[in-house]
């Protein structure tokens, strides 16, 4: 890391423009002609305060869609009977017999679905680095792509 030549431990304006760039993804450098240093690391701080910002929006999200899934699985298990639309089966050229049949394994089935992802599927823990948020992302790309190929 540069300290543009100074012994106070400060970066160079060269570091913050880097850093951004990395931080948002902007190639072009002209866009800082006009900053000074401060200005630069002020921004920059500014961006990775969005990034925090951002992550913990997502974890927080995550947590409550997860809460919001167990509070549903436990809801249908108040459901002790169903009525089927007999008239949308006989649409459909079913019995009432099949369209009961029928209604009663969508309701078994989706509990059943609903249980399956809670047990199988984690939604991903968000890091505390964007890069390495940014890194797992690419990992999966690379991992379907290679599967894809495979097939």
């Amino acid at each position: 890391m540069s300290k543009g030549g100074n012994t106070t431990g400060e970066f160079s304006k060269k570091y913050y423009e880097d850093k951004i760039k990395e931080l948002t993804g902007i190639k072009a450098r002209t866009i800082f002609r006009k900053l000074d240093k401060r200005e630069l690391k002020q921004l920059m701080e500014g961006v990775e305060e969005a990034m925090y910002r951002a992550i913990d929006k997502y974890k927080k999200e995550v947590a409550e869609l997860k809460q919001s899934r167990k509070e549903i699985i436990k809801n249908l298990g108040l459901i002790v009977d169903v009525t089927p639309d007999y008239v949308q089966g006989r649409r459909r050229g079913l019995t009432d017999d099949e369209t009961e049949m029928l209604a009663y394994k969508a309701v078994y089935e989706a509990i059943e679905v609903l249980e399956k992802l809670e047990n199988e599927y984690e939604y991903p823990e968000c890091c505390t680095t964007w890069h390495r948020v940014k890194h797992i992302n690419i990992e999966w790309v690379v991992e379907e792509k290679e599967g894809e190929e495979s097939d």
